[in-house]
């Protein structure tokens, strides 16, 4: 009897030491945190081989000028047996948030050079001449849409604030990658090669935005050049997503700051045959 209850109570202790270093583990800001797995509804030999696991790593700055937001984060491919493939698939994200990060330091170096040589006259308008006041700070978050054994869709979502700029500025972009490749595809790459396409896949978008599908609603009242709109095929303004249980293609354009960005979605049924059933994209 007194065995079984030593037994127990060693049990007991054990795992809840096992627990509380779990719980460190998921605590840690150095630890990265497993989104998502690549496990499609029908797998082939080949595509079992690829246990694609995204994991997400907070961005940061090391520049005093600019700063990023508690749950600014950046996601990263591992697990790819084709380590070629996954780098540059990596390498593309980390290049645009370095990119955005570059420029949001010139920016805010600028203001301070600007505020040392002018102290005076920004004190009168922001009441400060702290030039801290006057530093960035980014918004980025990071986030898989999209993940199969044939590409992997990813957004970039956020703003950068900073003043003297009134409002914040809207940041998004996205990145739909070819996993047999790492290419980062464009909206062609999911449309026929006809010689028609341009023209057809313009007509398209112009349709469906006479439809009333254009978001936010009635975003189209502003658009400058319609008959340019939203047509461009090099574009890589877009990406795919699960949407009422259809694979569906978004894209998106620059807005006015009052409406951010424009986004329109189609499927593979609305694109019909202007599609390329073959395309990566719709496998």
């Amino acid at each position: 009897m007194k065995k079984t209850a030593y037994l127990m109570i060693v049990s007991l202790v054990v795992g809840l030491l096992a627990a509380c270093t779990n719980y460190q583990n998921l605590q840690s800001p150095t630890q990265p945190v497993l989104e998502s797995s690549l496990s499609p509804d029908s797998q082939t030999p080949e595509d079992a081989v690829e246990q694609i696991t995204i994991e997400q790593f907070p961005l940061h700055s090391d520049d005093k000028h600019v700063s990023y937001s508690e749950d600014s984060v950046i996601v990263q491919v591992s697990g790819m047996t084709d380590q070629t493939i996954q780098n540059k698939i990596n390498r593309t994200l980390q290049a645009y948030a370095d990119e955005e990060l570059a420029q949001t330091i010139m920016i805010a170096e600028e203001n301070v050079t600007e505020l040392l040589q002018e102290k005076e006259k920004w004190l009168e308008l922001y009441d400060t001449n702290d030039e801290s006041f006057f530093y960035g700070h980014i918004v980025n978050q990071f986030s898989v849409t999209y993940l199969n054994p044939h590409i992997i869709s990813v957004v970039s979502d956020g703003y950068v604030s900073m003043m003297p700029e009134a409002h914040p500025l809207k940041k998004k972009q996205a990145f739909v990658f070819d996993l047999q490749t790492g290419d980062r595809l464009q909206i062609k790459d999911a449309l026929s090669r006809t010689s028609t396409i341009e023209a057809a896949f313009k007509q398209l978008t112009q349709n469906e935005i006479l439809l009333g599908h254009l978001r936010p609603k009635g975003a189209e009242e502003s658009i400058s050049d319609a008959d340019a709109f939203m047509s461009n095929l090099n574009s890589e303004n877009w990406w795919i997503q699960e949407k009422n249980g259809q694979k569906t293609m978004t894209i998106f354009e620059e807005a006015i700051y009052a409406i951010g960005f424009y986004e329109l979605d189609f499927t593979l049924e609305s694109l019909g045959e202007l599609a390329d059933a073959g395309s990566p994209i719709w496998k």
